[in-house]
């Protein structure tokens, strides 16, 4: 990890892919809608990945479901 900070890192981030994981949270849909959210969520528990799966999954997968829909609707 290069150094004791990178170390620990490192370890945050795989207690997260690991609870995204326990969770039933698909780690890249989590991280990729975090990142998006982090400077506008004022609730850090929506953030977690239980959290996050209860208040924002729905909407994730309403909008993977709506662009499906457009990108293989008949023309």
């Amino acid at each position: 990890m290069g150094n004791q900070a990178g170390g620990e890192t490192a370890a945050a981030m795989y207690s997260l892919v690991e609870t995204c994981k326990a969770a039933g949270v698909s780690p890249r849909e989590y991280f990729q809608d975090v990142l998006l959210r982090i400077s506008t969520c004022s609730d850090a528990s929506k953030l977690t990945p239980h959290g996050w799966k209860e208040a924002f999954l729905p909407e994730v997968e309403h909008r993977r479901h709506e662009a499906l829909k457009r990108l293989f609707a008949p023309s």
